[in-house]
């Protein structure tokens, strides 16, 4: 299996971490279990975080938090040469 760069694995943490607080948070839970979709494995959810976490730079993931905290999402697509998350050209 390919090794994965920093950046795949950064995409995968906020994915997983979006997973979890959604599955934490009592009315999206509903939402999610009223369209049949049961919220299980909350537990094995975390334990792939810290596996992930365990794959990338401590100094990378610093850089991450204080992105996330600052803006909400870390990690956004470029379309187009623009970032979807300021709307800056690269």
């Amino acid at each position: 299996m390919p090794e994965k760069n920093e950046a795949q694995l950064l995409v995968a943490l906020q994915d997983l971490e979006e997973m979890i607080r959604e599955a934490e948070d009592p009315a999206q839970r509903a939402k999610l279990e009223a369209m049949g979709f049961p919220v299980t494995g909350i537990d094995e959810l975390r334990g792939a975080l810290t596996a992930l976490e365990a794959d990338i730079r401590p100094a990378m993931i610093a850089k991450y938090r204080r992105l996330r905290q600052r803006t909400g999402r870390a990690i956004v697509p470029v379309v187009n040469g623009a970032c979807t998350g300021c709307f800056t050209n690269t």
